[in-house]
């Protein structure tokens, strides 16, 4: 039985650097040298201010990324979302930090997802 091929590769193509002293982000590095245009997904578990996404979005965009998605679990969005939204496609959470919806962010039903995988 020949494998077919696969058509999204995963992997982690980003780094970012912090100073340890002063906790700033001091850079971002994007391990490909051409994305192809090919759609880009971050994923995290949290989104506070949104500095780390702004400045990978930088570096993917320098890349040739295509759509930019930014999906995490716990959506603060402490400094708004306009910054994010012009330098991303899509952000999406699932909206476990209690506070308000911002609009303009994907709100994903945790429920439902959980449901679906307790029946398997």
């Amino acid at each position: 039985m020949q494998r077919r091929p696969r058509r999204h590769r995963l992997t982690r193509p980003q780094l970012k650097h912090r100073d340890t002293a002063t906790g700033r982000l001091s850079g971002f590095e994007v391990l490909a040298d051409d994305l192809a245009g090919a759609p880009c997904v971050i994923v995290d578990d949290i989104c506070d201010g949104g500095g780390t996404f702004l400045g990978l979005a930088v570096e993917l965009a320098n890349k040739n990324a295509g759509p930019l998605t930014l999906a995490v679990t716990h959506g603060l969005f402490t400094k708004g979302i306009d910054a994010l939204s012009e330098a991303f496609d899509r952000i999406a959470t699932f909206g476990f930090s209690g506070g308000p919806r911002v609009h303009g962010v994907d709100y994903l039903p945790f429920k439902n997802l959980y449901n679906k995988g307790a029946r398997r």
